[in-house]
């Protein structure tokens, strides 16, 4: 099933590709356009910010000013996915899966994760994870299974 001609024109008209890369109209940042938010910098500009990322001071004072955050932060995500991956082993315990097949049902259980992290819910993330079942399937898995999983460790009916 191939992309309806109209929305490959409007595409045409709305956007335009510059150095592989597709800029919207209107935005002030096509070559030679006027007028945008764009900030200009001279190439020394850029130079002397590039030479003080990597400036070794720099990085240990950056790195400290984020520690704590970047500590909690990834203390919370660590707590979330081990729980996570907790009820997705008792549904494979249940469904008496192979301890070699875990690694496959527990990296979808992974990718619905970070789907619900990008969709936060509604069609959009129904539709994805039906992707992700029939994806899951043709790799194998068990589509009752996958979408056991789906339900009692997400809450989501695919």
């Amino acid at each position: 099933m191939g992309v309806p001609l109209g929305i490959v024109a409007l595409a045409l008209r709305t956007s335009r590709c510059y150095n592989g890369i597709a800029v919207r109209r209107g935005l002030g940042q096509e070559p030679g356009s006027k007028g945008g938010n764009v900030p200009k910098r001279s190439a020394e500009q850029r130079i002397e910010k590039y030479r003080t990322k990597l400036d070794p001071d720099w990085v240990k004072k950056a790195l400290e000013q984020r520690r704590d955050s970047m500590l909690t932060a990834q203390t919370s995500s660590a707590e979330r996915q081990a729980a996570m991956e907790l009820r997705v082993k008792a549904v494979l315990n249940d469904e008496d899966i192979t301890i070699w097949s875990h690694v496959l049902y527990l990296d979808y259980a992974r990718e619905l994760d970070r789907l619900i992290a990008r969709h936060h819910g509604g069609p959009g993330l129904t539709r994805e994870a039906r992707i992700r079942v029939y994806a899951y399937k043709e790799r194998g898995g068990s589509e009752p299974i996958l979408k056991r999983i789906a339900y009692e460790a997400f809450g989501l009916t695919v």
